[in-house]
């Protein structure tokens, strides 16, 4: 996983949302530092990036990065149904 991209699409749909780092911060509760590190692509985790979806009003698909894709779809195929399951919902689109 590419932590920069992830960083660099971070900031790119906070522009989108013309927010600044400030106000972002002061929506999730954090400070404009902690913004920062994760848009240069450091102490990026999981949570962080559900949570900053939601604030920028975009998927989690806009804020990862292509190579995190190919390794998702390949765990994807060998996965129990629940797992399965939790990955689709993790990327909000429908589990058939």
């Amino acid at each position: 996983m590419n932590y920069t991209t992830i960083g660099n699409n971070i900031r790119k749909q906070r522009g989108k949302s013309k927010l600044t780092q400030s106000t972002l911060a002061s929506m999730l509760g954090t400070d404009k530092a902690a913004i920062s590190r994760m848009e240069h692509g450091k102490r990026i985790t999981l949570e962080n990036l559900s949570t900053l979806s939601e604030a920028l009003n975009c998927s989690l698909v806009e804020l990862l990065d292509g190579d995190f894709f190919v390794t998702l779809c390949g765990a994807y195929q060998s996965a129990p149904d629940n797992i399965k399951k939790a990955i689709c919902d993790l990327l909000e689109i429908d589990y058939e």
